[in-house]
């Protein structure tokens, strides 16, 4: 493994890798915040489509009586967050 001579730059990955994460977490965070607030006014997706997830798993056809376009996996992928609490 090459070590760094005394007065040699730094190494630019390493640091580019660091900014990375940094830059990731604060877009994480700010999503976070975003979605927090959605959340609060009830117009959050996952609020939206508990009705008609919920609906899906009771065998009722959510494609006749709800405006759902998105494939059937879209219910089935959501389920596990529709079992947590409100």
């Amino acid at each position: 493994m090459a070590t760094a001579a005394p007065g040699e730059a730094p190494d630019f990955d390493r640091h580019f890798r660091r900014a990375l994460w940094a830059v990731t977490g604060v877009i994480a965070v700010a999503a976070a915040i975003v979605h927090s607030a959605k959340a609060a006014d009830e117009r959050s997706a996952f609020i939206r489509w508990r009705p008609q997830v919920l609906d899906f798993w009771q065998g009722i056809n959510i494609y006749e009586t709800h405006f759902f376009p998105n494939p059937p996996i879209m219910p089935i992928t959501l389920s596990p967050l529709m079992a947590l609490p409100q």
